[in-house]
């Protein structure tokens, strides 16, 4: 089997979840009975592959995936280094510790597939105010 090069932050997320299944030594794209198609799945788990700024999308499918396949859910997000992607995160990071997900995020625009999770230790303190809500939850 040949390795498939690092895709680029511009490749579309189906390249990203081949990729990323060979990188897990999983499948890409497994089809479930009624036609779901998972975007990644390992002996574990059932990955969605999402955009981060689709986040919002990830957790369903993931759950969905996990049933129909009997698997863990989880959620891989690819991430661009966009202004709002450390509150998108912060907010997977929530949905996901409830919904008992496994979240990953890769940054796209990386070389050697730094992870995410230190985007939790570079939060400043203007970004959380003194009602525990994330600046961009406040209604202004």
């Amino acid at each position: 089997m040949h390795q498939i090069p690092r895709p680029k932050s511009t490749d579309r997320e189906t390249t990203w979840s081949k990729w990323i299944a060979q990188q897990k030594s999983g499948l890409a794209e497994v089809k479930s009975f009624c036609g779901a198609r998972a975007d990644v799945v390992t002996d574990e788990y059932a990955f969605e592959v999402e955009w981060l700024k689709k986040y919002k999308e990830a957790p369903g499918q993931a759950l969905l995936y996990s049933a129909l396949l009997q698997k863990k859910p989880g959620i891989i997000l690819l991430a661009k280094d966009e202004p709002l992607d450390r509150i998108y995160y912060l907010r997977s990071v929530i949905i996901c510790q409830r919904a008992g997900i496994y979240l990953e995020v890769v940054d796209t625009t990386k070389t050697h597939g730094e992870n995410y999770h230190d985007l939790l230790l570079c939060m400043r303190d203007e970004d959380i105010g003194p009602d525990g809500l994330l600046a961009m939850d406040r209604h202004v």
